[in-house]
């Protein structure tokens, strides 16, 4: 952490750099006029913040040279290695839960399914990702590159998912609930194998 920095001014920033990916995740160019206002945050913490994620090969910048403008527009986008990670996985995930009710997963009795399939896409997240970094083709493959990626396109996403999962549990009766997440627990920890895998990693 800086010098002077606290953990407000850290969150503050991570939570800015977060909204920014946000903007960008479409794989589209945007201008920075554009990312300023959508984002909401004042020039200097825009201008930093994109410096820092231009640097660690996240976003791409470049001049708009053709625009016939004069400044010529400056124009951001996500790195085309990440483009797959980012919108389609979250909105399929999103509506793969949001289009279930509370009552299915009542009537089923199968609360673990959601997270099953939220530890899944994670996984490929993940995979596809490390993919990127390891393409020897791509330029930006450092340590930055990986770490902000994986922060913002891995760690957010299973945490998003996980909100959301809790949201659509809490729609179920407290009691039935209760019951209910014993059942997925014993269900999660009884899959065939997974005692005698921990055991050997131990």
């Amino acid at each position: 952490m800086e010098k002077g920095v606290g953990e407000y001014q850290v969150k503050r920033a991570e939570f800015s750099k977060s909204k920014i990916l946000r903007i960008l995740e479409d794989g589209e160019w945007h201008r920075y006029s554009e990312i300023k206002k959508a984002a909401g945050v004042s020039t200097a913490t825009l201008s930093k913040h994109l410096e820092e994620l231009v640097k660690s090969g996240v976003i791409i910048k470049k001049i708009d040279l053709e625009s016939g403008e004069y400044p010529y527009p400056v124009l951001y986008r996500i790195n085309p290695l990440l483009k797959y990670e980012t919108a389609w996985w979250r909105n399929f995930l999103l509506d793969f839960i949001k289009q279930r009710s509370a009552t299915a997963w009542i009537k089923y009795k199968r609360l673990d399914r959601p997270l099953m399939f939220l530890s899944t896409l994670t996984s490929l997240r993940f995979l596809d990702l490390l993919k990127a970094y390891l393409n020897e083709r791509c330029p930006e493959s450092n340590p930055e590159f990986f770490e902000l990626a994986f922060k913002y396109y891995v760690i957010e996403f299973y945490e998003e998912g996980l909100r959301v999962i809790k949201q659509k549990y809490l729609e179920l009766p407290r009691e039935e609930l209760i019951t209910l997440i014993e059942i997925a627990k014993e269900r999660l920890v009884s899959k065939p194998g997974f005692w005698e895998r921990i055991k050997q990693i131990f």
